[in-house]
């Protein structure tokens, strides 16, 4: 018997939520983004207030306005809240935009296609997705989630051992960007990511 959760605990698999935003945000800033939105599922202050610290310790900026939630009940709600996010007319527009959840995605690029942003010269798009299932978008999009070979891998390890009498550990199945390769099951090289930890709220990506 096995757990799939969206935070690691010592005797789960666990999809690495909290680091695919952290490397989400690292993309941001290497391409040059100085200004962030976010729109995601997660509806609860603690969590606006670490997207808020995550994004300013790299150096970019963000406005309470720019954190949006949306409930995963009422996904096609995304379109509207995104074209008043980027909306014309405004002095002050983010260029980098972070899209949480792969069930708001599709909603979510409708809304900038209503606001006619220019996708990426100005405004450069991260969402997550699920490999190797992802949805068609009319706007060019840098793709981040979770491989489900991966995320099998780690399960079928934990029942493995279970069969052999060993209690279940932890299995940390990492985020990757749709053209690298596949980064091992609980890597090292996922370590600085790891470290960046948001606050448990029971929330976590969609399928």
């Amino acid at each position: 018997r096995v757990s799939l959760l969206a935070a690691p605990t010592e005797t789960f698999a666990a999809v690495a939520f909290e680091p695919m935003i952290s490397k989400a945000l690292d993309y941001l800033a290497q391409v040059g983004c100085r200004r962030v939105a976010v729109l995601s599922n997660l509806c609860d202050e603690t969590s606006a207030e670490w997207l808020t610290s995550a994004i300013q310790q790299r150096g970019m900026t963000t406005r309470p306005y720019w954190i949006q939630a949306v409930h995963l009940m009422a996904p096609m709600a995304a379109r509207r809240v995104v074209n008043l996010l980027f909306h014309g007319g405004q002095d002050e527009r983010p260029d980098g935009f972070l899209i949480t959840d792969d069930n708001l995605v599709e909603y979510a690029i409708g809304g900038l296609v209503d606001a006619a942003v220019q996708v990426p010269s100005e405004l450069r798009v991260v969402a997550h997705c699920n490999f190797p299932v992802t949805a068609p978008t009319v706007l060019p999009v840098k793709r981040l989630g979770y491989r489900i070979s991966d995320v099998m891998d780690a399960c079928l390890e934990l029942l493995a051992e279970q069969g052999q009498g060993k209690p279940p550990g932890l299995r940390l199945v990492n985020a990757v960007f749709e053209d690298e390769p596949t980064v091992p099951i609980g890597s090292r090289a996922m370590e600085p990511y790891a470290r960046a930890a948001l606050p448990a709220t029971g929330a976590g990506p969609g399928s």
